[in-house]
């Protein structure tokens, strides 16, 4: 099931989301959040003299404000009061993610203890998962990611995805990454959370 993300919406650490999290713990079905980025202005999409610059700034910062969104759903609890519940941050890429778990980590150690009683990266290595298309920098860091939570997806049929290259476009950013490892990202990790059939 996917969330339809709006900038109006209630954050997802509000109590108003528990049937969603109770009902994709009690069936198993997985929880997708897309990410949307921040809220369109009007004045610079709509002039064609600033249009373009505006294009360029959304188009490499709207994955940002997935660490919110992340924060919101492990802060609130969902996770800890549904440990079934499985959680995909879907086209948001990884490389912010070591950032991210650490600072997470942090601020639970150093005030927010009385919320969940573990470290967020727990939860996050426990129940949640993100896609990329092109992110050498999180394929870098994934241990400190969590293999077991990392996704490749091309994103079609969208204009910003991968596909029709997406074999030459993702083969140079897993040269360096174990055979054991990639097909974690290319296929187990998937057939785990989805409960595909795995063969060989």
């Amino acid at each position: 099931v996917e969330l339809g993300m709006s900038h109006d919406m209630l954050p997802l650490w509000h109590p108003d989301w528990e049937p969603i999290w109770r009902a994709s713990d009690e069936t198993g079905v997985p929880v997708h959040i897309h990410t949307i980025g921040p809220r369109p202005d009007t004045r610079f999409m709509n002039d064609p003299r600033h249009y373009r610059p505006w294009l360029a700034t959304h188009m490499t910062a709207f994955q940002i404000p997935m660490l919110g969104v992340c924060a919101a759903v492990i802060f609130g609890g969902a996770l800890e009061r549904h440990p079934n519940m499985k959680v995909v941050i879907g086209e948001a890429g990884i490389g912010w993610l070591p950032y991210a778990l650490e600072r997470f980590d942090y601020e639970w150690e150093d005030q927010f203890r009385d919320l969940i009683p573990r470290p967020p990266s727990e939860y996050w290595r426990r129940q949640m998962f993100a896609t990329f298309q092109i992110d050498r920098t999180g394929l870098e860091n994934l241990e400190r990611i969590g293999v077991e939570t990392v996704m490749w997806g091309s994103d079609f049929p969208h204009p910003d995805g991968t596909w029709p290259d997406s074999r030459e476009i993702l083969q140079p950013q897993l040269a360096n990454v174990s055979p054991h490892d990639r097909r974690k990202i290319l296929f187990d990790n998937a057939a785990r959370l989805y409960r595909f059939p795995i063969r060989g």
